[in-house]
């Protein structure tokens, strides 16, 4: 148990009255706040205890030991550094955790509040905030989207009477086992992008926006989380998904054969790109040019921009059949530059 270097702990470190477990795939943060809610101490005295650092210096998660919260905690070291993927590399016998498979810290993997049900069975009732994957979209368990767009539990969708959603995460780890994690996480955007592309204005006749209504409808509200939209077209997107992680089908989109190219469009049309030719679509030509440098390149093939926004409204379709869905901005990584639902103006300029 070592304090920071160059710092000198001042006071001994004991164990907290109050035992708190960290779940699984906890960030830092969300595990000391916890802790310190449950023995009724300012969270930012518990950080400074856990960490003295000296004054005017930036004090990050990872720099707090995982010797002294184990002390502190009563929680033993190996559980910790298994549990808290932020001060993981802490631990010495590395090889004694099994992580693989588990998520870690930064991009693309993001942090998220957990299934609040799952957190209900365990007593927790209180804010938590995991790392999670980005095929960590919907709790099969508790038939809730916990993916993209959700951050508090009250964005968390009930899937129970929307089945084909939970079937696409079935669909989502099935491609991961098949195909890896990486493969799946770098054709994830794209395949995003073209699904959003093809159906993102309101009275488009695809399955995001019969779902949409419906969840209006369900709701009974003029205004719903972002989560919602996401999770609307999330079958379509595992099916393209499906095509793009697949070799055989990579071959073909970057093939000079017009034979196979109408095969690989065919595919891609038939799992889930209903709406539009599918070789006017922008983002899928916009893959297939990155596909073919990286394959001549041998460079990587560069993700998709990751834009998005907090909450969607229904269009008045009756005084406006041109209205896009109305969206607030939310925050979104440095580089994105542009919207995640274009114009009209925009996606006519780009085709159908």
């Amino acid at each position: 148990m070592n304090a920071p270097t160059g710092v000198r702990r001042q006071h001994k470190l004991r164990q907290l009255p109050r035992r708190v477990c960290p779940v699984q795939d906890e960030t830092t943060h969300s595990y000391i706040r916890r802790l310190a809610d449950a023995n009724h101490l300012p969270t930012p005295d518990l950080i400074s205890h856990l960490s003295p650092l000296g004054a005017g210096k930036v004090r990050r998660r990872s720099e707090v030991p995982v010797d002294d919260l184990a002390i502190v905690s009563g929680i033993a070291p190996v559980r910790l550094a298994y549990a808290l993927p932020e001060i993981r590399d802490q631990f010495a016998d590395q090889s004694a955790l099994r992580i693989l498979g588990r998520p870690t810290v930064g991009y693309p993997n993001r942090t998220c509040p957990p299934c609040r049900r799952c957190m209900a069975a365990k007593g927790i009732n209180g804010p938590v905030t995991v790392w999670a994957r980005q095929d960590r979209n919907v709790c099969l368990h508790h038939q809730l989207w916990i993916g993209r767009g959700v951050h508090t539990p009250g964005d968390q969708l009930d899937l129970s009477d929307l089945p084909q959603i939970a079937q696409a995460q079935t669909r989502h780890r099935n491609l991961i086992r098949r195909h890896g994690h990486h493969p799946a996480e770098v054709f994830y955007e794209n395949a995003r992008e073209i699904i959003d592309w093809s159906s993102n204005h309101p009275n488009s006749d695809t399955a995001r926006t019969s779902r949409l209504r419906y969840l209006f409808d369900r709701e009974q509200t003029q205004r719903l989380p972002r989560s919602y939209d996401y999770a609307a077209y999330y079958p379509e997107v595992a099916g393209v998904l499906s095509v793009l992680v697949s070799p055989f089908w990579q071959h073909l989109a970057i093939s000079e054969d017009p034979t196979q190219q109408e095969a690989f469009f065919r595919q891609v049309a038939a799992n889930g790109l209903t709406n539009g030719a599918p070789w006017r679509n922008t983002p899928l030509r916009n893959w297939i040019d990155r596909l073919r440098w990286d394959r001549a390149t041998g460079e990587s093939i560069t993700r998709g921009n990751m834009t998005g926004s907090d909450a969607v409204e229904p269009p008045d379709t009756e005084h406006d059949q041109t209205q896009t869905w109305p969206i607030m901005p939310e925050k979104t990584r440095a580089n994105d530059s542009h919207p995640i639902w274009a114009t009209a103006a925009q996606r006519q300029s780009d085709g159908p």
